[in-house]
């Protein structure tokens, strides 16, 4: 499945409504194509959690579920509900293997629209609970370099802001409370693998958006509503992908149980709430 137009072909799957290729129209490929040596991912949706939880449960009603990292919705497929040239509408909901973790009636829907050099995802989530709390991210991942005859430390990340907060993980992958601020020269992060040798770097307060760039080739995220901001590359190795991670919400934090709701990022809804936020992705 794919939608294109004059700048760009998108191209899809239905299992994790997940975008399989980004290419120009010189047919350069910016999306990561997975590599099992590194990161077998390309752009999954972080749904209802956001990296892991503590023991791999949660308690609802005194019953235990277990989540995987990252939450389902990767690993599930979408019902597409509207293909057109330039816009997909994808959606997930509650069934019988997911209520076995996630005992909720929701409606989690991801829509693509292509504008020009641009990819707008939209996400809505609506349920049928008092109250609904859920954690939600996005994951994709880039080609770094995006040409062959570049090199990985050619390229940097340019902030939005001179400076932010980066929130410090364990080396399990959980949130540990600490923080510790961060300037940046002229906005700029320079790249190298050993930046994430030690897992994700997760950013608040530095901004709503960012680029991938050389100086030249670039891609640029617009993430508005989304306070954090993952970046992440296989630790300890050479891989030629960076991921670019908008999320709303933060990984729980070690030693914290029970549920959902310990999570103090997360969202929570209200009876007919809906939540809707939206980044998008533009090929420069």
């Amino acid at each position: 499945m794919q939608i294109k137009n004059e700048f760009l072909t998108v191209t899809f799957k239905t299992l994790g409504a997940e975008i399989t290729s980004i290419k120009d129209n010189n047919g350069i490929e910016y999306l990561w194509q997975g590599e099992k040596s590194s990161w077998n991912g390309k752009s999954p949706h972080l749904f209802p959690i956001v990296g892991k939880i503590n023991d791999g449960i949660f308690t609802h009603n005194n019953k235990t579920y277990a989540l995987p990292r990252h939450g389902f919705a990767r690993i599930n497929d979408f019902e597409v509900l509207k293909h057109t040239d330039h816009q997909i509408h994808f959606a997930l909901s509650v069934n019988h293997e997911i209520s076995k973790v996630f005992p909720f009636v929701f409606l989690f829907e991801v829509i693509y629209s292509l504008y020009e050099n641009t990819i707008v995802i939209d996400y809505i989530v609506s349920h049928d609970e008092k109250s609904f709390t859920f954690g939600l991210g996005a994951h994709p991942g880039f080609n770094i370099p995006i040409l062959s005859k570049e090199n990985f430390n050619d390229y940097f990340l340019l902030f939005e802001k001179s400076s932010a907060t980066l929130h410090l993980l364990n080396s399990d992958g959980f949130i540990t409370g600490d923080t510790k601020g961060l300037l940046f020269i002229e906005n700029k992060l320079p790249l190298t693998h050993h930046l994430f040798d030690n897992d994700a770097l997760v950013f608040s307060n530095m901004g709503e958006s960012i680029t991938l760039t050389n100086g030249a080739n670039g891609i640029s995220l617009h993430f508005a509503g989304f306070p954090y901001l993952g970046v992440w590359q296989t630790p300890n190795s050479n891989a030629k992908f960076i991921c670019l991670e908008p999320w709303a919400s933060l990984p729980a934090t070690k030693n914290v149980s029970g549920d959902l709701t310990t999570n103090k990022t997360n969202i929570t809804l209200k009876n007919n709430e809906i939540f809707e936020v939206s980044y998008t992705i533009t090929i420069k």
